[in-house]
């Protein structure tokens, strides 16, 4: 899904207006022509929204012309741009919602008449601006108001976003607009505060909005760079993500490095800071960001107008055994809020009659496993209930994936038993408590997922743990091993560790978590060598686990037990990565290569074909094409 916009006028930018006194001379208004011819290439079933701006499109001759059109393709919400004295007109508001308009995003830039006027270059009007935003509140749309947020506005814009928050229902967000220094003529930068400057005033509006429950954020994607907000925005740390994504995919000639880039942790991940701002304010409030600080960002939506890249059902294809296993997400909330987390932990819980209809068409599809997973799935109020539902649609063996915080009750861990549940698989990022906690987020968690492993293990259930390997842990990973065998002996029962590496599976996903399987693979294989001597199971690695044989000492050592492990997405193609050597390896039939994010980060030059014959016993075989 992508977001379109369609400029009615030119060289007349709101957020900007304060750097352009001569605006309504300057603004020139696009044909209607092209403007039509914008519309019809238009995708109206991948369009998210058309947002309609540049100066005031109301006042354009043939608004009402493009609208009709935007109606007839099937655009499903077109939303309005335009200074918020335009819906001080008559009849607007009326007209928008008739029109099938479903938002407004609204330029303001202060509630002080003089401030207002002096940077929206619009005098006289003020009283207009604010009766457009009360005018708003009252509409059926979804208003989000636009704040540029400049020197001279700035100490004022808290109490602005308490009385936007009192003027009713209808205004959901507030947006903060940040001019870039680059785009601003150098007569006016003064009025511009440098990202170090403009974070603690954000921090501060986030914290307002939050309180007063609006949405909130910025209008563009590049946002401000980590290692010049001194820390102030760490709670937020969507912004930096979105940063890094957004000049992932965008021009980065504009952009440049500095010495402090050099020992940065987002070295790999960040492209740089952009030069004209280099150029106006320097490089010395540029500080490296450390491995700790990067993964206690808090990853999370801060406003609805994107959706994140979240899916709820998963079917896996196996070339062995063909289709038995299938995963369903009960919610995407979590009691925790692990940095490398790909589900969106704004998602509640679903309606267990809408997850039985999914898994009954999973059951008449052959599938035999079900996987219950999350979010965090002991969540979900009716999880018992769901779990039993499954089990009387014939499933025999169902999973959970939970990091065991409430199972550590055993009342509550015999209820789910005793509801059909028959395999745990425990999420354990680390075996050392503090760190465990600090990865988590949820202090004193570690002792409770493993007294919910010891738990299940009583009643019976097989379990398994999971351990997610990043930058964090990945060097503990051979004292992970001997901890647990030592504490769950083998006496005591199996013990089996699915292994899985940080990956960027969605834009959910902090990058700079993801180690190279260079630095990875001594600890790694120390590990693995260790759990081939003590019996201890692992799995993780094969299939979407990512982890091939050319990348883990070029041998088969490690993959030959997992060979009928090897589950397939419908994604998978698009997902992930195989470089054209990979055709002379002998694994690569059942290799489905490397997640694409990776290559993205590290490049494809540690990718070896192998040269060891795999031999597969007649179970193992690939089934005829």
């Amino acid at each position: 899904m992508y977001d379109a916009r369609l400029i009615f006028y030119e060289r007349d930018r709101l957020d900007y207006r304060f750097a352009s006194e001569r605006w309504n001379v300057s603004r020139q208004q696009v044909d209607v022509e092209r403007l039509k011819a914008q519309v019809s290439e238009i995708r109206p079933a991948e369009c998210r929204r058309l947002v309609m701006g540049g100066s005031n499109p109301l006042e354009h001759p043939s608004f009402l012309d493009v609208v009709d059109q935007c109606n007839e393709i099937g655009i499903d919400t077109c939303a309005l741009e335009a200074p918020s004295s335009a819906f001080a007109s008559d009849h607007v508001v009326s007209y928008l919602e008739a029109a099938g308009f479903k938002e407004a995003f609204l330029v303001c830039a202060s509630l002080d008449e003089e401030l207002n006027e002096s940077i929206m270059r619009d005098p006289g009007q003020h009283e207009r601006y604010v009766e457009g935003l009360q005018a708003a509140a009252e509409s059926r749309l979804k208003v989000y108001v636009i704040i540029p947020v400049l020197r001279a506005n700035a100490p004022k814009i808290e109490p602005m976003i308490e009385r936007i928050a009192r003027m009713g229902g209808g205004i959901t967000g507030v947006l903060f607009s940040l001019p870039q220094v680059g785009q601003v003529p150098e007569s006016e930068r003064g009025s511009l505060l440098s990202y170090n400057e403009i974070s603690p005033y954000l921090a501060r509006y986030f914290h307002v909005a939050q309180r007063r429950r609006l949405e909130y954020g910025l209008t563009e994607k590049s946002g401000v760079s980590p290692c010049t907000t001194g820390g102030q925005l760490n709670r937020y740390g969507s912004l930096f993500h979105d940063r890094i994504n957004f000049y992932k995919h965008s021009d980065r000639q504009q952009l440049t490095r500095a010495s402090a880039c050099d020992s940065c942790v987002l070295l790999e991940n960040c492209p740089g800071i952009e030069q004209s701002y280099v150029e106006h304010y320097g490089s010395e409030e540029m500080v490296p960001i450390q491995l700790e600080e990067a993964l206690g960002w808090r990853l999370r939506p801060m406003n609805k107008l994107e959706q994140w890249d979240y899916k709820q059902i998963s079917d896996f294809d196996n070339p062995v055994t063909q289709r038995e296993m299938s995963a369903v997400r009960v919610n995407g909330h979590c009691n925790m809020a692990c940095s490398f987390c790909f589900v969106d932990r704004t998602v509640g819980d679903y309606e267990v009659d809408a997850l039985l209809e999914k898994i009954s068409g999973f059951v008449d599809e052959g599938t035999t496993h079900l996987i219950v997973s999350g979010g965090e799935p002991t969540i979900h109020p009716e999880l018992p209930a769901i779990i039993r539902g499954a089990r009387e649609l014939g499933l025999k063996s169902i999973e959970m994936q939970s990091n065991g915080v409430k199972s550590a009750e055993m009342d509550y861990a015999r209820e789910l038993v005793d509801s059909g549940l028959t395999m745990v698989t425990f999420s354990l990022h680390s075996v050392d408590p503090e760190k465990s906690d600090e990865i988590t987020r949820l202090p004193k968690a570690f002792w409770k997922t493993v007294q919910a492993m010891h738990n299940f293990r009583e009643l019976g259930i097989r379990t398994q743990i999971a351990c997610v390997i990043t930058k964090m842990n990945y060097q503990e990973l051979p004292e992970y091993v001997r901890f647990l065998r030592e504490e769950f002996p083998e006496e005591t029962g199996h013990v089996s560790i699915c292994f899985a590496i940080a990956q960027g599976i969605n834009d959910l996903v902090a990058n700079w978590v993801v180690p190279t399987f260079t630095d990875l693979e001594p600890y790694f294989t120390n590990a693995l060598d260790y759990c081939l001597e003590t019996d201890i199971g692992f799995g993780g690695i094969i299939g979407q686990g990512s982890y091939p044989p050319c990348m883990l000492g070029g041998t088969m050592k490690y993959h030959q037990r997992l060979l009928r492990k090897i589950y397939r997405s419908p994604e998978v193609g698009k997902e992930f990565y195989k470089a054209d050597r990979c055709s002379e390896c002998s694994f690569t039939d059942y290799c489905v290569g490397v997640r694409r994010s990776y290559i993205d980060q590290y490049g494809d030059s540690e990718i070896k074909p192998l040269s060891e014959p795999v031999v597969f016993s007649s179970s193992e075989a690939l089934p005829e094409s």
